[in-house]
């Protein structure tokens, strides 16, 4: 095998797989809405030369300022299992989309370039997969 990447995994489970077949990438949510993996995965990635995937950069559709506390979706959305996306979540969380639409100077907060320029500026090791922009996908 030439290349073998991780998704969503741990800094255990990465220094596990890393001891017996080199890792390439792990794929893993990162968006300003979810930094999380800033407190132990991305160093651990750094130390190991594994480079970093991230997907849902745009918070799972919540940064687009298209959805809010009143959103209803589709009964088999995934966004319906995910504390997150509660109305009570999503009205509490709706000051981050309005700050950053008074940091964009009230244009819409998240665009693709924004996204991605905030990922590479990371590190060289950040990869983020391409973000759809089709309303229809928020």
């Amino acid at each position: 095998m030439k290349h073998f990447g991780l998704s969503e995994a741990g800094t255990q489970t990465i220094r596990r797989a890393h001891a017996v077949q080199r890792v390439t990438a792990l794929q893993s949510e990162y968006s300003l809405w979810w930094r999380q993996p800033e407190e132990a995965v991305l160093p651990t990635l750094e130390e190991l030369g594994i480079g970093f995937v991230p997907f849902s950069p745009l918070g799972k559709g919540f940064l687009t300022g298209k959805i809010d506390e009143d959103t209803k979706f589709d009964s088999n959305d995934f966004r319906n299992t995910v504390p997150r996306f509660t109305s009570e979540n999503r009205k509490a969380n709706q000051r981050l989309v309005d700050l950053l639409t008074l940091a964009c100077h009230g244009n819409t907060p998240v665009s693709r370039f924004s996204c991605e320029s905030a990922c590479y500026s990371l590190a060289s090791y950040c990869n983020p997969l391409g973000v759809d922009n089709r309303s229809s996908s928020v």
